[in-house]
């Protein structure tokens, strides 16, 4: 009986140190230079009974920035680069430029953001204390929830699930305010168009 018992503890000795880690992950991931695609936003808003839904394409370039084109209800084109954040409108006037120089908080959240839409858990470690799941050969689950006072302050947890790119997005605020994003018909690149690359200059 004593024997077993042993046998028992070993075995969840193992089942722990067996935890899966960042490079397993990693591993599942492609990392092209560019990613495309289409994606689908939901946010419940706290005592709403109605989601607000939007639509558009994506396109993140690692090391240089993301352009968020949302199509539905409205148009408009969010370009995030390590240096600024723009929201222009559908006729490509800039209606709101932040520059990351004059504020601090802002490179964090362009980071983030880049972070987030192709799972980079190198830099996600160092903001957020990680749980990941594996499932099967390709699927996985990441789970983040903030070290970071300032994102402890609007974040409970982000939510990540995929394959080889991430497919969903569930970011959940201490507001009570719950946001869904699907990714779908994603096409990797070598490099951006030359419209691309000049919205995110």
């Amino acid at each position: 009986m004593r024997k077993l018992s042993w046998l028992l503890l070993l075995v969840a000795v193992g089942a722990v140190g067996a935890q899966p880690s960042a490079s397993d992950l990693m591993s599942r991931l492609h990392e092209p230079a560019v990613l495309r695609g289409n994606f689908l936003q939901s946010r419940q808003i706290s005592g709403f009974k109605r989601p607000v839904e939007s639509s558009g394409q994506f396109v993140v370039a690692r090391g240089t920035g993301l352009l968020w084109h949302t199509e539905r209800p409205f148009e408009s084109v969010l370009s995030v680069s390590r240096e600024r954040l723009r929201i222009s409108n559908g006729a490509g006037r800039s209606e709101m430029t932040l520059d990351a120089r004059r504020e601090p908080m802002l490179r964090t959240i362009n980071d983030l953001l880049q972070s987030v839409v192709v799972a980079d858990v190198g830099a996600l470690q160092a903001q957020f204390e990680i749980d990941i799941r594996l499932m099967g050969q390709t699927d996985w689950e990441l789970s983040l929830r903030p070290k970071d006072a300032g994102l402890r302050d609007r974040f409970l947890a982000i939510d990540l699930s995929g394959g080889p790119h991430v497919e969903t997005v569930v970011l959940r605020e201490k507001s009570g305010d719950v946001t869904t994003v699907r990714f779908s018909n994603q096409a990797e690149d070598s490099d951006l168009s030359e419209a691309e690359a000049q919205q995110l200059r």
